[in-house]
């Protein structure tokens, strides 16, 4: 809700959102990945541009939904990229 708001706020349009996920609908100008860094950073929140740590956030990300909703007995595969 939070990154949504900030994400409203200036001007950006969602083209989705889920937990440690944005997808805008066109590319953000740098000025706007500034204000948008700014903005996420003063919430506790970061923008995660390398491959890799995108990769590590995902996998908490899964970690975090399966703990959360109890998958008892769930396998899951974790992606590589």
């Amino acid at each position: 809700m939070l990154v949504q708001n900030e994400l409203k706020k200036l001007g950006l349009n969602l083209k989705s959102i889920k937990l440690g996920e944005v997808t805008l609908s066109s590319e953000p100008t740098t000025q706007e990945l500034f204000k948008l860094e700014k903005a996420l950073l003063a919430l506790g929140f970061e923008i995660i541009d390398d491959k890799r740590n995108r990769t590590v956030e995902r996998i908490k990300n899964i970690i975090i939904d399966l703990i959360h909703h109890q998958y008892n007995g769930v396998k899951t595969n974790l992606p590589m990229y």
